[in-house]
C-alpha cells in the first residue's frame, strides 16, 4: 500500500468487484511518487501476470499484430476514455485518454513475438513477493476446477 489509506485500502480488498474496487481507489490520494512510478508499477504487475498465466501469455503471443486498446469510459490514464463504441469509431489521436494498459500490452505482445520460444519469467525479486503473496493469501475452498497442467 503506497498512500497509507488504511481503511480505503480494506475496503478495496473487500471488493466485491473489479469496479467496485476501481470506484473506492479513485478516492484514495496518490503520492507524487505514485504517479510518477504508475506505468513502471503496472508493467510489472502485467508481466507477473504474463509469467504466471499461460493462456495470457499465448494471447498475446498470438494477437495479430496491431495496438491494443483498453475501452474504458471511468479511467483517462489506462483506457481509451470512451466506451467500446467510441474506441472502435474514433481515431486514437482523438481518443481523451492516454491508453497506458493499451500501451503496456501493445509492447508486451511485441516482446513475447520476437522471442516466440521463450516463456517469460518473473524477476527474482517479483517471484519472492509473488511466494509471499501466496503465502499471505487465505485459504480458498477447491470447486474441482483447477488444474496443475504445467
Amino acid at each position: 500500500m503506497r498512500s497509507g489509506d488504511v481503511p480505503r485500502a480494506t475496503a478495496i480488498q473487500e471488493a466485491p468487484s473489479a469496479l467496485d474496487a476501481k470506484l473506492i481507489g479513485n478516492k484514495v490520494l496518490a503520492s507524487e511518487n505514485f504517479i510518477n512510478s504508475q506505468y513502471d508499477i503496472m508493467k510489472e504487475i502485467v508481466e507477473a501476470k504474463v509469467s504466471q498465466c499461460r493462456d495470457f501469455h499465448d494471447i498475446l503471443k498470438n494477437a495479430p499484430p496491431k495496438p491494443v486498446f483498453v475501452e474504458s469510459t471511468y479511467d483517462d490514464f489506462w483506457g481509451s476514455g470512451l466506451n467500446i463504441a467510441g474506441t472502435k469509431h474514433t481515431n486514437k489521436t482523438a481518443w481523451p485518454g492516454k491508453n497506458m494498459l493499451g500501451d503496456i500490452i501493445t509492447k508486451l505482445s511485441k516482446k513475447i513475438k520476437k522471442n516466440k520460444n521463450a516463456w517469460i519469467t518473473p524477476k527474482a525479486s517479483d517471484a519472492k513477493k509473488l511466494r509471499q503473496c501466496h503465502k499471505n493469501r487465505a485459504p480458498q475452498e477447491d470447486d474441482g476446477s483447477s488444474s496443475d497442467s504445467e
